[in-house]
């Protein structure tokens, strides 16, 4: 074995010792041409860099971009290939100048900003159409709408509280100029009591279709709203009068528009039977009052339907007067006896009514029906055949007889002994 080792490394220091200059020349030599091949091929390379966002510079305030999605270029640039293999979109700055540009569309010219490292050879396109909106400002009322239905047995609102009650969008004109309305969407699918939630405000055409566009700005983004579901109940409106009218004058009547409003009971204070008004002070009034006014929801109660919060009073006020009435009392019906069994002393009574003047005015002998009752008659204790009894008239309310009434005296004959 030790022979061929030795008679190898024999060779090898032979074969290095022969030519040794020619053959270091040779790989010198054969080391440029490689760097210089190697060289050759790293230059003079293209790359295109596609999709790259423009930049838009210069831009006002008071407008808003309507087609960013088509404000993309492509550029191609040259350099070494080692080098533009690794240049990103991001390495690539391209803008446009928005200065002195308006509302429409406008061709601005692009400009490229590449690495130090390579060459920008091209851009394409190289310029863009830019479309700007107005920004404007609106309120809107919010819209509560509501899905579902509530429980079995219970009634819900249609008046809600919602806070804020309005909302200011600011946005692209044109895209402002489409919204219906603004609109909160509550779920009370089996609610059976009241509740409050809070969830997103949403933006709708007038095809309410929801509006999705990320250049409208709002605040707050969020609206709290009540819902009051409860059981229902119909209960009257009691007008509050304060005070009275003027001396002389008195209150015809007191009516209220509506007369019954609905509402929710949710609490558990006891049943109320009726709801009265606000005051309305008719202290030293000598016409007649008109007033809207507002109701006083009891405690544990929600109106039905909010709208109806106020309602309207009507006050009549008349001057109080006097006026005579005679009465045949021939005309007098009798209770308890019959018209042959008794004699009237008097053919005719008279008696004096007060009242306001409108109601004395709508009285009539026919509408006081006269009325004498004697089926409860006692005996007269001086052993006389007359008796005086109290006359029954019929009075519209607030009219009365002056001195307590009329009285008739009568007779009875012989017949009914």
């Amino acid at each position: 074995m030790k022979p061929f080792l030795d008679s190898v490394k024999s060779f090898l220091v032979r074969f290095v010792k022969k030519d040794f200059l020619s053959k270091l020349t040779a790989v010198f030599l054969a080391l440029i041409i490689w760097t210089y091949v190697a060289v050759q091929q790293d230059t003079d390379n293209f790359q295109v860099i596609r999709d790259i966002p423009v930049v838009l510079r210069n831009l006002s305030e008071d407008y808003a971009v309507m087609n960013e999605s088509d404000l993309y270029v492509s550029v191609r640039i040259s350099g070494r290939r080692s080098v533009i293999k690794n240049i990103k979109t991001s390495d690539i700055l391209v803008e446009a100048d928005m200065n002195n540009r308006g509302e429409g569309v406008s061709t601005v010219p692009v400009i490229v900003t590449v690495p130090d490292t390579v060459t920008l050879a091209s851009v394409q396109p190289a310029t863009v159409e830019v479309k700007l909106d107005t920004v404007i400002s609106k309120n809107f009322p919010i819209e509560v709408v509501t899905t579902g239905q509530v429980a079995q047995g219970t009634t819900m609102s249609t008046g809600y509280t919602v806070v804020p009650g309005e909302v200011v969008v600011t946005g692209p004109k044109s895209t402002i100029e489409s919204i219906e309305k603004a609109a909160v969407y509550v779920n009370i699918e089996e609610r059976d009591t009241s509740f409050t939630t809070t969830v997103p405000i949403q933006f709708y055409n007038k095809n309410d279709k929801l509006i999705e566009d990320a250049q409208l700005k709002y605040n707050p983004n969020f609206a709290e709203v009540q819902i009051v579901i409860g059981k229902t109940a119909t209960l009257s409106v009691h007008p509050a009068i304060k005070g009275k009218p003027a001396e002389g004058y008195s209150i015809i009547s007191a009516t209220v528009e509506p007369a019954t409003v609905g509402v929710i009971q949710t609490g558990r204070n006891g049943t109320v039977q009726n709801i009265s008004t606000e005051e309305i002070d008719i202290t030293d009034l000598n016409t007649s009052l008109e007033k809207t006014v507002k109701l006083n929801v009891p405690t544990g109660y929600e109106l039905a339907n909010k709208d109806n919060g106020n309602v309207t009073v009507k006050v009549v006020i008349d001057r109080i007067g006097t006026k005579e009435f005679r009465i045949d009392t021939g005309n007098i019906s009798l209770i308890g006896i019959n018209q042959n069994q008794l004699r009237f002393m008097d053919d005719t009574l008279t008696f004096t009514v007060k009242g306001a003047q409108t109601i004395l005015d709508g009285i009539t002998e026919e509408s006081l029906a006269p009325t004498l009752d004697i089926s409860d008659l006692p005996a007269n204790t001086d052993g006389s055949s007359v008796y005086e009894k109290a006359l029954k008239v019929t009075l519209p309310e607030g009219a009365e007889v002056v001195g307590g009434g009329p009285t008739v005296r009568f007779e009875l004959t012989e017949e009914n002994g």
